[in-house]
């Protein structure tokens, strides 16, 4: 970013590039948080809905996909039980 390096460098900014910049991130603040928003409903519908247990090797983002991968593939083992009968 141009404006975090003007500003390690010292540089001094008007009064309307700093509104420009606080407004550029005040939009991407909204934007990070509704993204974490929905982040949040999917981490907790994975923890409902799987064997998700927070403990190894069920930990973190990659505890979450285990959890999800193995739901998903039990799934699609029932529908393939289904559909032969």
């Amino acid at each position: 970013m141009k404006t975090a390096a003007a500003m390690r460098a010292g540089r001094k900014f008007s009064a309307a590039e700093a509104a420009d910049i606080i407004e550029r991130l005040i939009e991407e603040r909204d934007i990070l948080r509704k993204l974490d928003m929905g982040a949040s409903r999917v981490e907790s519908i994975i923890c409902l809905r799987t064997g998700f247990t927070g403990e190894p090797p069920y930990t973190g983002w990659e505890g979450l996909a285990k959890a999800l991968s193995e739901a998903l593939d039990e799934r699609d083992r029932l529908k393939g039980l289904h559909d032969k009968t």
